[in-house]
């Protein structure tokens, strides 16, 4: 988390396709050190596929799959 971000893993894992709304209501709260939120914001995005990387030491490579072409 920064002044402009904020990253969030929820404890089970969303099935690709699903449809997330998060809305921050912050405008004016007070986060300490002279910080407010300035404006709210609502946002709703598409969880994607999930992309899985398998390295092999052996052979130096590695295998990128996504759910999608499992």
């Amino acid at each position: 988390m920064d002044d402009e971000h904020v990253h969030y893993r929820p404890k089970d894992h969303r099935q690709p396709g699903t449809t997330l709304t998060v809305s921050a209501k912050i405008y004016g709260i007070d986060f300490g050190d002279t910080i407010y939120g300035s404006t709210g914001l609502t946002e709703t995005d598409r969880v994607h596929d999930s992309w899985v990387a398998k390295t092999d030491g052996n052979t130096a490579s590695m295998t990128i799959s996504t759910t999608a072409n499992r």
